[in-house]
């Protein structure tokens, strides 16, 4: 049981430490200036244009308060990510190459190929749909460069610690 907590500790470590050099050289490489959209509060939010797109956001808003971002969500797991997807687009799409870099980017390649090897089995089905939902949201707002492998690894660098307990030392060495 011993050997078996260390092995995951010792994956963990491993994965933060590959999140986090990423993290670093992404900021790095940026040079402080982004080629890309400012963040703003609430986000830029791009009138629906399609009637599929308007019917998976009924129900949704979002709004400014006190400098946060306040995002009304309703429907299954796929809208609710749709419409955090597409009423976050902007930011999701500022915090990705932030975070990863840009479309192409050396360090993104590896988050991508990270969050698809490692992070998603790991995912349960419900939030596999609402991940596949806020890309498919992101690309629908105007942001294509942003894949469903973009979205996993941003949320699995707020969730790192959690995973300490699930991945085996076999699968990230």
């Amino acid at each position: 049981m011993k050997k078996r907590a260390l092995g995951l500790l010792l994956a963990s470590g491993v994965a933060f430490a590959l999140l986090a050099g990423l993290a670093g050289n992404a900021y790095a490489n940026s040079r402080g200036v982004p080629a890309f959209a400012p963040y703003q509060i609430p986000p830029h939010v791009p009138t629906p244009t399609s009637p599929t797109v308007r019917r998976l956001l009924r129900g949704a808003s979002v709004k400014a308060h006190d400098a946060w971002i306040v995002v009304h969500l309703r429907g299954c797991s796929y809208q609710i990510g749709f419409q955090n997807g597409y009423l976050t687009a902007q930011s999701s799409d500022y915090t990705i190459q932030t975070d990863f870099g840009a479309p192409g980017n050396q360090d993104r390649a590896l988050a991508d190929k990270v969050a698809q090897r490692y992070v998603w089995r790991l995912v349960p089905a419900e939030y596999q749909r609402e991940l596949r939902g806020i890309a498919d949201g992101m690309r629908a707002a105007g942001y294509p460069q942003d894949t469903l492998w973009d979205v996993v690894a941003a949320n699995a660098w707020a969730d790192q610690a959690c995973y300490a307990t699930l991945l085996d030392r076999k699968s990230v060495v």
